[in-house]
This record gives C-alpha cells, structure tokens and sequence, in this order.
C-alpha cells in the first residue's frame, strides 16, 4: 500500500487532456500530468479524483489562542524548541522528542526548516489527534479552475516523507512531526507515501 489506487479526470481550457490512473496534483494545469509554467495557469479547467488512499490528517488545538491569530503573530516552535519543561509542557513528550530528533547536529534551530512553522501547526509542531479513515473507503477530490480564483473540495493527497531516515535539515523538510517509525508499513521500499486529507481552499493563484 503505497500511494492512491484510482482514477483522474482532467479537462482543461474545455479540451480533455488526461483520464485515466490517478495522477496527483490540484487543478487542471498544476499536476503529474499537465503542469504548466505559473504565468500560464490561467483560464478554465477541472479535475475530478476518485480513488482509495491512506487517510490521515492532524486535528489542530483549535482552541487555543495562538492557532487563531496572524500568521506573522504566532510564536514559532524555535522560540521554544530548546527551553525543555517550557517546550515539553506545551508539545508534549513524543511531539517534543521527534522535534529535538529534527535539529539534528545543528546548533542554531533557526536553520532547521520545520522550526520556522508556528508551535500551533499542528503538521509540525502541536496537534490534538489524528483523524484516519479506513484504506477501502472511496474518496473524491473536485478542483475548479477560473480566470480569477480557484478552489477546491474533497480529499486532497500530500507526500508523507515519515521520521525515520536520520536528521534533516532544513533542505529536507518533507518530514512531518506526527509520523513514527509505524508509518513505514505504509511507504514499502521508497523514501515516502502519499496519503489523503479532507480540504476545501479558495485561491487567487494555481500554486
């Protein structure tokens, strides 16, 4: 079990360009099998998933304060990385040890990529459960691309690259604090997985 099993419909500028094995990506010209230049993305299009994936996504603490304020506001995790009772109170014991995990042999946390995410990222640093849905169940995914915004509902893949292949820098952020050695089962021999989370976005850009 090792990435999405289904099928991808893509229409773009009213043309069909692509259906057929899942293809990952978010709209019509943004994917594994069209990705046009950014100045390019324009226009109309759609893309359709209906597939079957490993469903796992963070739940943030979305009661507290912090995960609510501006972004250029929030406290970062290097803040509070290296003051342990204050960084274990807040993370957690295992969320706080995956994080020392990451700094590796840097001396300046400000250099690990993780480190520059809000301590409420619930990706990266605190998080309250993890929300799964058994690998049978059917998922879809909807994108709508427009000439002013796009948006898109369902289930949205993303690389898993679990914690367990040493240090990263920050060069290497596809690491993720929730995942443990447990997570491998689901990457076979290669580095990552991709899995599914439930997300629903307006944009102005197709990034």
């Amino acid at each position: 079990m090792n990435g999405p099993k289904g099928r991808t419909l893509i229409i773009h500028q009213g043309q069909p360009v692509y259906f057929g094995p899942f293809a990952s990506g978010v709209f019509s010209d943004n994917n594994t099998h069209l990705r046009l230049p950014v100045e390019e993305r324009t226009g109309w299009g759609i893309k359709v998933d209906i597939f079957k994936a490993l469903t796992v996504r963070p739940v943030p603490c979305f009661w507290e304060r912090e995960a609510w304020i501006a972004e250029d506001k929030k406290t970062k995790i290097w803040d509070i990385i290296n003051d342990a009772p204050k960084a274990i109170a807040f993370f957690g014991g295992k969320v706080y040890s995956i994080l020392k995990m990451k700094q590796g042999t840097e001396t300046d946390p400000k250099k690990v990529h993780d480190f520059k995410f809000s301590i409420t990222n619930c990706w990266k640093g605190k998080f309250w459960f993890l929300f799964r849905l058994p690998y049978w169940l059917p998922l879809v995914f909807v994108s709508i691309s427009t000439p002013w915004k796009s948006g898109y509902i369902g289930f949205k893949t993303y690389k898993c690259e679990p914690f367990f292949n040493g240090f990263h820098s920050w060069e290497e952020h596809g690491d993720i604090t929730w995942t443990t050695r447990k997570e491998k089962v689901y990457c076979g021999s290669d580095p990552y997985f991709r899995a599914a989370c439930p997300s629903i976005t307006i944009r102005k850009n197709r990034r």
